[in-house]
Parts: C-alpha cells; sequence; structure tokens
C-alpha cells in the first residue's frame, strides 16, 4: 500500500520533472503535481518543495528528485489528520530512458516517513483505498508514463508508525524504523530487513515476498518473515494476500523467555510473580483480519507441551482466546515454574505439623494452679494463646496480582490424560473456562482422582471491590492420604473420602480472604486410620509422656465431619465423630482460619469397657503445632457423664509430689462446686496414694458399679 503511494508521487514527480530540467517552475510544478496526485487517490495531497539536480560526474546521464514535506491527508469523515507525512523523499532517475516516458529509478530513500494508521468507531480505515481511489496503472495525459520500475534498492532511514482504533480502543506504534528493501525487477520479489523500536524493545526483522506487486493487487505472493526482540522470537512461512484484509495461510514458529514479560510489551499491566513462563508454539495458522485460527499448534509452557487449535480474535475490546486445549500430562508446579513445596497450603503457614503432647501430670498441675488461682486467672490463661498467635497470623498482606485476567477473554476447554501436583494422582481431567472482562468461570467436568473422582466450579470476579471468589467441590470415594499430604505436609489419614465444600471470600490479600471465608464442609470416611496416635494407647497408659509418631495410628469405622464457616472461623456443626472398634471420638469446637488456631474439645470413649465415661482431651493453639493433652480443667466443674483416665487404669507410680501438693492445697481450699464439683474432688483423692486421703467409696469416680 505504501509502494502504490509513493508510485504515484514520485512518477508524476520525475516526469514532470523531466519536462521542466532547464529552468523549472518548481513552486507550479509542485502544486500541480501535489493536485494531480490528490485526484487520483482521492485526498488531499501537499508538497512543501521540490528541488531538481543533475549530478556533476555523469557517468551516464541522471536527474536528482527530493521531495519535502510531502503529507496525505485521512479520507472525508475521518479526523483530520494526516495518514502519511514525509519531511524528505529522494529518488534518482535515468534521464534518457525518462524523455521516452519510462521511469528507471536507481534508488529511492524515504527519510524520517510516518504512517499514522487509523480506525475509527464506525470500522472505517484510513489506509484502505475505494477502488476509484486507487492509482491508475495506465499513463494518463497528467501523467504520461507507459513503463515505471521500482529501484533494486529502497531505504527507511529513521521512519515510525502508529495505529490506533477508535473501535477496539488498541494502539500500536513503532519508532527508529531502518530498513533496506532489495526488490528483483525479473521475478519480483522483494526482501526487507532491518530493525525498529516498539515498546521499549529493538526488534530486527527479515521479511521476504515472492512478488511485491501483490500489495498493491489481488494477487497472492509467498511469505516468509522472521522476528527477533527480547521478549518474543517468531517466524512465519506460507503464502499471503492484501488486496482487502491482510491474509496469510501457512505455518508459525514461535517462542517467549517470559509470558508475562510478552503479555507486558503487548500492553498488558500484568506483574510478574515466581518463575517466569517460558512458552513455545509451532503449527499452522490461517490469519484473515484479526483472527487467525489455529491448528495442530503444539504449544509448551515451561516443560508441559499440549496441543491448541482454536482461535485468536484480536477485533475485540480484548484478545479473544476460544477452542480446545489437549496434554498428555501437565504438571502444575512445572507449569507454574514454582519450586517444590512441601504442602498445597500457602506459602505464608509452610511449618511441620507437629502437635505437642503435654504429658498428663504436668497437665494437671497446670489446671490446678489455674483452679487455685482464681477464675480471673483462668481468663487470662485462656487469652495468653488466642492474642499471642492472632498477634502474627502468618498470612501475607500483599496484594494478589489479577491484573491479567482482565488483558485477554477465553472459552476454551482443556484436557490432560495425567495433572501431576506432588503425590496427587490426577488423571483425565476435563475443564471448560470462560473468562470475560476479569470473570472467571471454570468447570471441573471430569477429574479422577486416584480411584475417585472430583467435580466443582471455581468463580473468580477480579473487578469486583475487593475481588470475590467462590468454590464448590465434590471429591468423591477419594483417598485421603495423598490429599492430606499435601495440605500438611505429613501422611495424617488414610481411607477413603467423600468432601463437599462450598466457600466463599472477598480480599486483596491472603489476610483479608481468610477473615471474609464464608460456607459449609461436609467430611465423610468409611474405614481408615487416624496416624501420629494410639489414642486407646495413650489414654491407658495416660502417666506416660507420649510424642506425636507417624509409626502410630488410630483405626475407625467411620468418620463424619461438619463445619459451618463464617468470617473463617470454622465450626463444628453438629461436630465430628470418629467410631472404631478400640474408641469413640467426638470433638466439638472452632477452627479460626485467620488466626490459624485450633480449639476443639473432644471426648474419647475407650471400647471396651463399654461403660467408662468419656475422657476430655482438648487441643488447642497454632493448627501446625497444636497442644494436646487431658483436659482436667474441664472435669474439675463439668456435669456427670465424663471422667479421669484413672477410671481406665491406675498409675503404676504415684503422682509427682508437686501434683501431690497441689491437689491437697485444691482439696483444702474453699473452692465452690459450679467450679470444683463433688465428683471431681472424689476424683483428685484418688489421685493421691493410699495413705493420703482415701475416698469413702472404693469405686473410682467414672465407672458404675
Amino acid at each position: 500500500m505504501a509502494w502504490r503511494i509513493f508510485r504515484t508521487v514520485l512518477v508524476g514527480a520525475v516526469v514532470s520533472a523531466a519536462l521542466l530540467i532547464a529552468f523549472p517552475p518548481t513552486g507550479l510544478l509542485k502544486d500541480h503535481l501535489a493536485a494531480t496526485i490528490g485526484t487520483t487517490l482521492g485526498r488531499k495531497v501537499t508538497i512543501g518543495d521540490l528541488r531538481l539536480s543533475v549530478p556533476l560526474k555523469l557517468e551516464r546521464p541522471r536527474l536528482n528528485v527530493e521531495l519535502d514535506q510531502v503529507t496525505i491527508a485521512n479520507p472525508e469523515g475521518m479526523p483530520v489528520r494526516d495518514l502519511f507525512t514525509g519531511p524528505t523523499v529522494k529518488t534518482t532517475v535515468d534521464l534518457l530512458p525518462l524523455l521516452k516516458g519510462r521511469v528507471r529509478m536507481e534508488a529511492l530513500a524515504f527519510v524520517q516517513p510516518t504512517l499514522a494508521l487509523e480506525e475509527d468507531a464506525a470500522g472505517n480505515r484510513n489506509w484502505v483505498f475505494a477502488a476509484s481511489q486507487r492509482p491508475a496503472a495506465t499513463a494518463t495525459a497528467s501523467a504520461p508514463v507507459s513503463d515505471f520500475t521500482l529501484p533494486p534498492a529502497i531505504t527507511i532511514d529513521n521512519g515510525a508508525a502508529t495505529y490506533q482504533s477508535s473501535l477496539t480502543g488498541s494502539k500500536a506504534a513503532a519508532s527508529a524504523i531502518t530498513s533496506v528493501q532489495t526488490l528483483d525487477a525479473v521475478s519480483g520479489a522483494v526482501t526487507s530487513k532491518g530493525q525498529l523500536a516498539a515498546g521499549g524493545e529493538t526488534v530486527t526483522f527479515d521479511v521476504a515476498l515472492g512478488d511485491y506487486s501483490a500489495l498493491t493487487t489481488v494477487k497472492t505472493t509467498t511469505l516468509v518473515a522472521r522476528m527477533d526482540a527480547r521478549p518474543l522470537t517468531a517466524s512465519i512461512s506460507g503464502d499471503a494476500s492484501f488486496s482487502t484484509m491482510a491474509e496469510f495461510k501457512g505455518n508459525v514458529v514461535a517462542s517467549t523467555p517470559s509470558l508475562v514479560s510478552l503479555a507486558q510489551w503487548a500492553g498488558s499491566d500484568a506483574t510478574a510473580s515466581g518463575e517466569p513462563l517460558r512458552t513455545s508454539l509451532e503449527g499452522k495458522i490461517a490469519a484473515a483480519g484479526d483472527v487467525i485460527a489455529f491448528t495442530e499448534t503444539d504449544v509448551m509452557v515451561n516443560t508441559t507441551s499440549g496441543r491448541f487449535d482454536g482461535t485468536l480474535d484480536l477485533a475485540g475490546e480484548r484478545p479473544k482466546i476460544a477452542g480446545a486445549i489437549s496434554s498428555d500430562h501437565i504438571d502444575l508446579q512445572r507449569l507454574a515454574g514454582t519450586a517444590r513445596r512441601p504442602s498445597l497450603a500457602p506459602e505464608a503457614i509452610q511449618e511441620d505439623f507437629e502437635p505437642l503432647v503435654r504429658p498428663s501430670w504436668e497437665q494437671l498441675l497446670n489446671d490446678l494452679n489455674t483452679l487455685e488461682a482464681g477464675p480471673q486467672a483462668a481468663a487470662v490463661a485462656e487469652a495468653a494463646p488466642s492474642a499471642a498467635v492472632s498477634s502474627s497470623s502468618g498470612w501475607s498482606d500483599q496484594p494478589f496480582n489479577l491484573k491479567s485476567l482482565r488483558t485477554v477473554d477465553m472459552d476454551v476447554e482443556i484436557r490432560a490424560a495425567e495433572i501431576s501436583y506432588g503425590q496427587l494422582d490426577l488423571k483425565q481431567g476435563r475443564v471448560k473456562a470462560g473468562l470475560t472482562d476479569g470473570v472467571l468461570d471454570a468447570t471441573i467436568e471430569e477429574l479422577a482422582v486416584g480411584e475417585g473422582s472430583a467435580k466443582g466450579t471455581i468463580n473468580i470476579d477480579s473487578r469486583a471491590s475487593p475481588p470475590r471468589a467462590k468454590v464448590a467441590l465434590n471429591l468423591s470415594k477419594v483417598a485421603a492420604e495423598p490429599i492430606v499430604t499435601e495440605l500438611t505436609g505429613k501422611p495424617l489419614l488414610s481411607g477413603t473420602s467423600d468432601v463437599v465444600i462450598n466457600a466463599s471470600a472477598a480480599g486483596q490479600n491472603q489476610a483479608q480472604l481468610t477473615s471474609t471465608l464464608d460456607g459449609k464442609a461436609h467430611f465423610q470416611m468409611g474405614r481408615g486410620a487416624l496416624r501420629g496416635f494410639d489414642v486407646r494407647r495413650m489414654i491407658f497408659e495416660w502417666w506416660k509422656s507420649w510424642k506425636f509418631d507417624l509409626a502410630m495410628k488410630t483405626g475407625f469405622e467411620r468418620l463424619d465431619a461438619q463445619y459451618d464457616i463464617k468470617k473463617g472461623i470454622m465450626r463444628s456443626e453438629p461436630g465430628f465423630s470418629m467410631g472404631g472398634p478400640e474408641v469413640e471420638i467426638n470433638s466439638t469446637g472452632s477452627v479460626n482460619v485467620p488466626a490459624r488456631k485450633l480449639n476443639q474439645e473432644i471426648r474419647v470413649k475407650a471400647i471396651p469397657p463399654p461403660t467408662a465415661f468419656p475422657i476430655p482431651v482438648r487441643i488447642s493453639g497454632d493448627w501446625s503445632k497444636p497442644s494436646v493433652g487431658i483436659d482436667w480443667g474441664g472435669l474439675f466443674s463439668s456435669a456427670p457423664g465424663l471422667g479421669g483416665p484413672q477410671a481406665l487404669a491406675a498409675s503404676p507410680e504415684p503422682a509427682p509430689a508437686n501434683v501431690q501438693a497441689a491437689i491437697r492445697r485444691v482439696l483444702a481450699a474453699d473452692i465452690p462446686p459450679e467450679r470444683l464439683t463433688p465428683e471431681a474432688r472424689q476424683m483428685l483423692q484418688w489421685l493421691l496414694p493410699a495413705e493420703g486421703a482415701a475416698p469413702e467409696s472404693s469405686t473410682p469416680e467414672g465407672t458404675t458399679p
């Protein structure tokens, strides 16, 4: 298109120059030339000055022609601006052929030209000329030229090009365009090699057309092109036409060291995080205007490969990707470019799960001291751990970067034969994802998790202030151990589980998100095992010091837990229950997600003997290092129905002296029955040696005769 414009300008210029070479009236000549070209193009054309000269060294007769301040205006109805501005256009022609009506240029140079491409709100483009406005291919009375030949070399020095669309709002610009175009007059082939600056990057290019006349005609030509820039390297080869809209059909190979950097270069305000997404693609494309169709296109992101069949539409407010992506194997961590983490838990809470089992005598002594100190001390003791945890929650206050969700629209289906993340066995995944103006709707239609399955939906609204997210997940007959291992870093639970989670949250960062978490969760399991504790042995040998040990386990036949979540607090509704051949465990309480704190009141009942009262146990503190111990303090004030561990088995050794002393002080103190029940007094008496304070009854508290 550019050559068509300049050819018309130059032909008229050099022919007029040949007729008036002796003493040319250049003012009259340039005005007549501008009017003639303007009539031909249907645009207003101006020429600031025209200069002619004959080289001093005449190896053969030649003529130098120089045009200054050449402009071609936009068509009527579009903004009053110039499509083309050429401060200086230079050419050298053979003089003798010119006198016979043939233009033979030896060289052509554009100095600091600017091409300003525009599309208005109605879709009209300033670079499209109506058929009646195209330069005539044959000579006219005002331009008696029967033969025109472009020179073998055309140069552009420090040129610029801009593009803006009022229809889509998109913009692009290139500057410092310096290139050399080489033409083969016999074959019509043309090559263009050079460089330009775009988006703060230097781009080198190498383009080869089989027939340069295809730029201004309806012909189709071969096109081979390559570009190299820091964010992108790409090459294409195939067939192209430029008559109405640019069309191309052929092969493409492209790669980028960082997909985020490429998006930033393209104008996105996405922010990089983690390792760069190294991306490459190779396949077949068919481009027509703003739509590019991909077929059999292999894509690799980091080390994850797949195939894309679909389209990239550049016509809208944002680019839109539509189609199908398939892969034999997707490695989520390599895809994300992150180092292996010990668990799926957020980075801020990556701590080893290491419960602290408090020795029963030590816990009893602490609870006796608290009871003796009075109600106010008990309240302080209860609040102190909570305050310590809350003061440093560990959740990040770094704002989420969701800008990339508003840079592109999507309507894709993603399939993967295998998906890996840590110990999870994921296969046959099928996800449909839609992304429109920053709102992501993804549906997990199919996913095999080991021998089980998963389905669900994910919604993220990045437009909301603060951003909002909703998750609905349904796991059926899924092995619990690999999931729990990824969540905690340890295989705490084994067995087959059914899980239903519905949750929503809003926030700019992790801290806000956890504090607004609402929803419900339900967990069910059949036969399985809780690892790290042998609960039956621990309560029958309660006087010993125990540690969390994965070699120990507690089997169960059923497990059921339901949680109601409000503002990040998960409450057992109605509660947690676990039953098996050795123990039954029931628990109520809360999990404070924002504070990362547990507070669970547990009732452990040994089976057999079936007549033993449940023993109260409390788990509290930081959820990565919770404190586990018998809740002696709860026994002191509890209603009948709970019992101490001494009802199951008496300690073979008497209580430590400091514990005995504390028991005697408490028994001697005037503590009201609402804080120390008669049953609790009887229990404490049984914990003393027989020569101390023998109880009136021979039946230990916590059992029935």
